[in-house]
């Protein structure tokens, strides 16, 4: 089911009973990274100071984007709640940026990888509606993820407390449990 490939997942039959799980992010692969961005942000800033031309323009873009992605890692990181929670209510995940994903509105799953990152995306009944209410940020990142071919409501997995086939095999019994059969 889950490969260095894509599979889909398709809805199916309920099955026993399922119990709410919340998965966490995992703090320590969290530190690391927040490391390499304060690393990359530096260095970054040292291109600024001495470079001079492409050398200091490099310098700037570098220290941007490691400066925000520090700040994203560093919120990541202060944050006490589950990054997931799988409910009867459906999926929640702080990272999407949407109120719970209602079981019911989700069409189909799929699990990718990235080189050793793995990822789950939900396509959605209702994802023009959830688009509109994400706030400007996210509906930004959504455009542009459709943009590069992927699909609007995607996650990573690889930072969560749970291997990702432990996270990936949770959400697909509770998304057979009570989503109805199409």
């Amino acid at each position: 089911m889950v490969g260095k490939s894509p599979g889909r997942i398709y809805l199916g039959s309920k099955r026993g009973r399922m119990e709410r799980r919340e998965f966490f992010s995992k703090k320590l692969k969290l530190i690391g990274w927040l490391c390499v961005a304060v690393a990359f942000a530096a260095g970054g800033f040292y291109e600024v100071r001495v470079g001079d031309g492409p050398e200091q323009a490099g310098g700037w873009l570098c220290l941007v984007v490691c400066a925000l992605g520090g700040v994203v890692l560093l919120k990541e990181l202060l944050s006490s709640g589950p990054k997931m929670v799988l409910s009867g209510e459906g999926l929640f995940d702080r990272s999407l940026g949407t109120p719970v994903i209602p079981w019911q509105s989700i069409l189909e799953v799929d699990i990718s990888h990235v080189k050793k990152s793995g990822y789950i995306t939900v396509r959605l009944a209702d994802e023009a509606q959830r688009v509109a209410n994400l706030p400007i940020q996210k509906r930004a990142m959504a455009a542009w993820n459709k943009k590069l071919g992927g699909d609007v409501f995607n996650t990573s997995i690889s930072t969560l407390d749970v291997p990702p086939e432990g996270v990936v095999s949770e959400v697909v019994k509770q998304w057979h449990y009570y989503a109805p059969k199409r």
